[in-house]
């Protein structure tokens, strides 16, 4: 190479599976090990103070985090202004109890949106399909509260939906529907009485 000849850079990762760089980085991390935005964008050489640069970083690591929980089973957190981070443990189930909590008021909602429809108002298909989604939205809010990890110990949680139903002395979920929001109340009664 002469002088006049501009210093050959290493080609960045570019294109549609730039994201599989990320993944390796990924990959490599121990639970509670960071990768800082600084090495990811160092991956592709580009600063992070480049808003535009940063952005493409940004879509790349959500599609590898994604793929790496998909194909490896490995968690990742956003840790603010520092990067992501592989979850230890506690930091998975943080993760789930979350989820979890999201889940839970959501199939809430549902229920009692669909419990303003008077399926009596309505046409026979139509009535059968409001009933059997209000009875599916309950028996989902009843096994959502009994197994909720949030409220419970876990080894009683898991001891409780593994049991064999015909095994003496093994505990059994037993659940008492807390007291469901607006109109889910008569449903929940009427189709799952407390135990």
């Amino acid at each position: 190479m002469t002088a006049e000849e501009p210093e050959r850079q290493a080609p960045t990762p570019t294109g549609r599976g730039a994201w599989r760089t990320l993944e390796a980085a990924l990959l490599a991390l121990e639970p509670g090990e960071i990768l800082t935005y600084e090495e990811m964008a160092a991956l592709y050489g580009e600063s992070v103070d480049d808003a535009r640069a940063m952005g493409r970083i940004y879509g790349r690591l959500r599609t590898a985090a994604h793929h790496v929980l998909d194909s490896h089973q490995r968690v990742f957190r956003i840790v603010r202004g520092m990067g992501y981070q592989r979850a230890k443990v506690e930091g998975v189930i943080a993760q789930v109890q979350q989820h979890q909590s999201r889940a839970l008021r959501e199939v809430q909602t549902a229920s009692t949106k669909i419990c303003t429809v008077d399926p009596e108002s309505l046409d026979a298909a139509l009535s059968s399909l409001v009933r059997a989604t209000r009875d599916s939205l309950a028996s989902q809010l009843f096994l959502m509260r009994g197994r909720d990890v949030r409220r419970k110990d876990l080894a009683t949680v898991l001891a409780a939906a593994t049991a064999p139903a015909s095994v003496p002395g093994m505990p059994r979920a037993t659940v008492t529907p807390p007291v469901p929001q607006s109109g889910a109340r008569a449903l929940m009664d009427k189709d799952f009485p407390a135990v």
